[in-house]
């Protein structure tokens, strides 16, 4: 432990813990490390391996359980709860070896929160002997959908919980979600009923909402500071928001006094309630509890509105066009059908050669396709960045800030190790928080909006993805019979859009898997945040820029002068360096996409799926489906019907999504959620 940051020898003494535990079956219940440091075994004594770590017999018997269940009664809720109470009691004693074996404890209740399939994890938290739950507290906190966080008092005098937020990367979540979005991914719960000293009949008294409110502001303000130190670092990445969009999560953020216990017994004590009318409705408004069970229930109609918008807007719209272009057409001639039929027996046993000869005809033309579609691309991209409005803006804000950026950076210079330190490569461009970079490029709230590029680019390979169905199309045309009547011709161009909607892997492969394909960084999965990573690959270009023009340079200079005179006659040199290396940046991730997409759809092989291959095929199983369904008068009659009631339920769907998406107010949402709770259990009872 010798050499090592207290915070590391904390985490190691906390694994020591756990393997002294593991393998003599005697609990550490001191934080002390005096102990750690005199009793700890030469390294070559210790096991190098997990194999060889030798598990106590206690232990062993513990692991030999796989695990344990507990029934409550089913006669009162309070004393099933007290119960569990009890037993979560027993097993998080610090006495208790268990508890370090526990990898999961579920408790189901019954209650309007849950109704909606929502569920609670409450974690161990930090500065725990076991390293595994603090482990187990990270990786929960990054993997939730919402973090509520739920404090005694003001988020300031909650140091762990500021920590948490920012070490398991939820302060960096939120603001890497477009817009204000981020401010729904955490939530403050302010309890106060859980301090000692909280008097819970002056729970509303004017006094307590005062200090209520202010409570909020108090943390208010403090997730502001968190939210603005990590968009400081990521303004460094390019990634950063404005502080306009800062402030707008910080705005946003659901922050809120909750009193549940108050509120559980105002709710049990009907008779109570019912005579003091008044009273019971200021305490379950003024509790927040109905509109925390709001807030989840609202998540949960969120994500089922969203699923069922997909149906409306893209699942049923493409069923209803597949059974339409089965009514809408003829059927090819029997000699096409047949001929169609060969190929596709011959596919279904992995004999491709027999599609060989139109094949690769097909693969050399889409490759050419995909060279056209590669100059074109990087025009867009050259384009964007010599005539976009976009890279205009950014550039003219920095020739403007740049007097008052630069300047103070500049007078900072009053001596010459200041002034080399300034520029010296092994600092980039820093000088006691005066940096290069921002005085070149207007600051770090200077960003460039990439959405019309990228947008650009997805048209540009949207238009690709039309020309490889016309080529698919002239394939099919080719491998079928010469001698064949206008009909058929006809018809299997009439097919196109019915094999179009069907070909959701190719159509992504053009689309919202274009730039994902392959690749490890998390915004390009969804579309929405590829010019976030756009902007990530500018920003990293000005460091080079920068780097490239002026601190690669600074070697031989010998006074101030020189110093200043190399940075101020670089200026316009970085500015026009950035422009070519940002726009070889992202031409460079595209080409190598579009290089993928090529693979994908041309080549066969180990992890190969060639596409084009596969699009031939389902463009032939069309073309008979479509046969065999008008060789049956009777179906066409149901489908005809099935079309007519599909677009009624699509209608319906409509109107229920947007009726949905009308409501809004959590508080609204919690009241009727509980009462469907309520009459559920009521309902229960008596079947």
């Amino acid at each position: 432990a010798e050499g090592l940051a207290e915070d590391e020898k904390q985490q190691l003494f906390r694994m020591w813990c756990f393997y002294y535990a593991l393998t003599t079956g005697n609990l550490c219940t001191s934080m002390s490390t005096s102990r750690f440091e005199r009793d700890i075994p030469p390294i070559e004594e210790l096991p190098q391996t997990a194999d060889e770590v030798p598990v106590c017999d206690t232990f062993q018997q513990i692991l030999n359980e796989g695990f344990e269940l507990y029934l409550g009664r089913a006669e009162s809720i309070h004393l099933d709860c007290a119960h569990i109470r009890q037993k979560l009691t027993e097993i998080n004693s610090k006495d208790n070896l268990k508890r370090m074996v526990v990898e999961s404890i579920e408790v189901f209740l019954p209650s309007a929160v849950f109704e909606g399939g929502n569920g609670f994890v409450d974690l161990p938290g930090l500065a725990d002997m076991d390293a595994a739950c603090e482990q187990q507290t990270y990786e929960g906190v990054q993997q939730a959908a919402a973090v509520f966080v739920v404090l005694p008092k003001a988020l300031a005098a909650d140091k762990l919980s500021a920590e948490l937020l920012c070490r398991a990367g939820v302060v960096k979540r939120v603001l890497e979600q477009p817009g204000s979005q981020g401010s729904r991914d955490v939530g403050f719960l302010i309890n106060p009923e859980v301090s000692k000293d909280h008097d819970k009949m002056k729970a509303f008294s004017e006094d307590e909402q005062a200090n209520a409110l202010l409570a909020v502001n108090d943390t208010r303000q403090t997730w502001r500071q968190l939210l603005i130190n990590e968009n400081s670092k990521l303004r460094d990445e390019g990634l950063g928001k404005t502080d306009e969009e800062v402030e707008e999560i910080v705005r946003k953020t659901e922050i809120r006094n909750i009193y549940p216990m108050l509120h559980a017994s105002f709710i049990s004590n009907t008779e109570y309630a019912q005579e003091h009318a008044e009273q019971t409705e200021r305490v379950l408004r003024l509790s927040n509890m109905y509109w925390l069970t709001g807030v989840l229930a609202a998540r949960n109609r969120e994500m089922l509105v969203r699923q069922l918008q997909v149906f409306v807007d893209t699942t049923f719209p493409q069923l209803l066009e597949k059974v339409l272009a089965s009514q809408k057409h003829e059927a090819v001639s029997e000699d096409t059908n047949a001929t169609a039929e060969r190929f596709l027996r011959a596919a279904k046993v992995g004999r491709y050669e027999r599609f060989g000869i139109h094949l690769e005809p097909l693969v050399k033309d889409t490759i050419d396709l995909m060279g056209a579609c590669r100059a074109k691309l990087h025009q867009q991209i050259q384009d964007f960045f010599d005539d976009g409005e976009q890279v205009a803006t950014f550039l003219d804000k920095a020739v403007e800030r740049q007097p008052r950026i630069l300047n103070p950076l500049l007078e900072r210079m009053k001596r010459r190790f200041a002034a080399m330190w300034a520029v010296s490569p092994s600092n980039k461009g820093n000088l006691y928080n005066y940096r290069l970079k921002p005085a070149v490029f207007g600051g770090d709230d200077n960003p460039i909006d990439f959405q019309p590029l990228v947008d650009r680019l997805l048209a540009t390979m949207k238009e690709a993805t039309e020309r490889v169905m016309e080529l698919l199309v002239g394939a099919v045309e080719k491998l079928l019979p010469k001698e064949r009547d206008d009909r058929d011709h006809d018809v299997i161009n009439g097919l196109k859009e019915s094999f179009f909607s069907e070909q959701s892997l190719l159509i992504e492969k053009f689309s919202t898997n274009f730039f994902a394909a392959r690749q490890n960084v998390a915004n390009l999965k969804v579309v929405d945040r590829v010019g976030t990573h756009l902007r990530k690959l500018a920003m990293e270009a000005c460091d080079k820029a920068v780097t490239s023009c002026i601190l690669s340079k600074s070697d031989g200079l010998s006074t101030v002068s020189d110093v200043k005179h190399l940075i101020l006659t670089s200026v316009v040199q970085v500015r026009e360096e950035w422009k070519r290396m940002a726009a070889a940046a992202i031409f460079s991730l595209v080409e190598k996409q579009l290089g993928t997409l090529t693979v994908d759809l041309t080549q066969a092989g180990r992890g190969r799926i060639f596409l084009l291959r596969q699009a031939l095929v389902g463009y032939l199983k069309l073309v008979v489906q479509h046969y065999q369904m008008h060789g049956q008068p009777q179906l066409q009659v149901q489908l005809k019907e099935f079309h007519a009631q599909l677009r009624r339920q699509h209608e319906q769907l409509g109107n229920l999504c947007h009726d949905l998406q009308e409501m809004q107010d959590p508080t609204q949402l919690g009241m009727e959620a509980t009462r469907t709770a309520e009459r559920s259990h009521q309902t229960a009872r008596y079947v």
